[in-house]
């Protein structure tokens, strides 16, 4: 069974009245990565506070979590069963309700390849086959409906209200993409109280269910919080994105790099894991499908 994000291994260190280390005991620098460990969580304490009043500080190795940390799988095309590209993962069929890539998406503009049927066209059409599959609890097509009614698409009107209930009950169905949306609405505070823990529950769940642009949201959410285990933790989160071929998060290891947050080799290894994905996912028909796409944007 896969170990999923929100656990890594946690250790309590006792303190001494020394500045030391928090992840491994050993005497450190300041306020910078530990000589010992390099680990950054560093603590000092108060020299004045008496023995009986020091506790052990908590931290979260997150290094150690990387590196026990096994991504979920990332979901193939029902087509051509190759791993779907992360921009992707939400090429619904409103005839089917199956999930494929885009370079197979261009073989069947015309039939279903399932039912061998004429897809829908019209508004009322797509509407009525997506409802199918609503009506069916289809996580993936009461997600796409509750998209709908969040930009007031395909005819129906701009629902917020609607969109966050069908969200709901796309996360409950277990649709990571559901987790991801929603999460939103906890942080902007939309028809539900701002919860900014819930909001990190959100994009945990949708991590752990193989939505993997939450990890990505979840180290900018860390990253802007400025102290050092949330920068830790920001780290953790852009090394699971780049991993599976998110090229943002390796902006953004590439800037920590800068300020020696990241080390050269954290950055080595996240540059091939991201390039290794991003090939995984590469085929004749994507890249014959994209070259289309840039042609038709070129002619018009």
């Amino acid at each position: 069974m896969s170990k999923q994000v929100a656990a890594p291994d946690e250790t309590v260190t006792s303190m001494s009245t020394d500045k030391i280390c928090a992840a491994c005991s050993k005497t450190g620098n300041g306020l910078k990565r530990c000589s010992c460990c390099k680990a950054i969580t560093m603590t000092e304490l108060n020299k004045e506070t008496d023995a009986s009043d020091k506790k052990g500080t908590q931290v979260i190795d997150y290094r150690k979590a990387f590196d026990d940390f096994v991504p979920p799988p990332i979901p193939d095309c029902s087509i051509c069963r190759e791993t779907m590209p992360l921009s992707e993962y939400d090429i619904h069929m409103d005839c089917c309700g199956q999930v494929i890539c885009h370079g197979c998406q261009m073989l069947v503009l015309q039939q279903c390849a399932f039912y061998r049927a004429d897809r829908p066209r019209s508004d009322s059409e797509i509407l009525a086959y997506l409802n199918k599959r609503v009506d069916n609890d289809d996580a993936v097509a009461i997600t796409k409906l509750a998209l709908y009614y969040k930009n007031g698409e395909f005819g129906l009107p701009q629902d917020q209200n609607k969109a966050f209930e069908l969200f709901q009950r796309a996360s409950t169905l277990g649709c990571p993409q559901a987790d991801f949306l929603l999460a939103f609405f906890y942080y902007e505070g939309l028809f539900v109280k701002k919860d900014m823990e819930k909001f990190k529950e959100c994009l945990t769940k949708a991590v752990n269910g193989g939505f993997i642009q939450a990890s990505y949201a979840l180290g900018r959410v860390e990253q802007i919080k400025g102290n050092i285990e949330a920068i830790e933790a920001a780290v953790f989160h852009f090394r699971v994105a780049a991993s599976a071929g998110m090229p943002d998060a390796i902006s953004e290891l590439e800037e920590m790099f800068k300020y020696n947050i990241v080390s050269k080799n954290e950055l080595d290894q996240a540059l091939a894991s991201c390039q290794a994905a991003q090939d995984a996912t590469k085929s004749k028909d994507r890249e014959e499908a994209a070259c289309l796409e840039r042609e038709g944007r070129a002619e018009s």
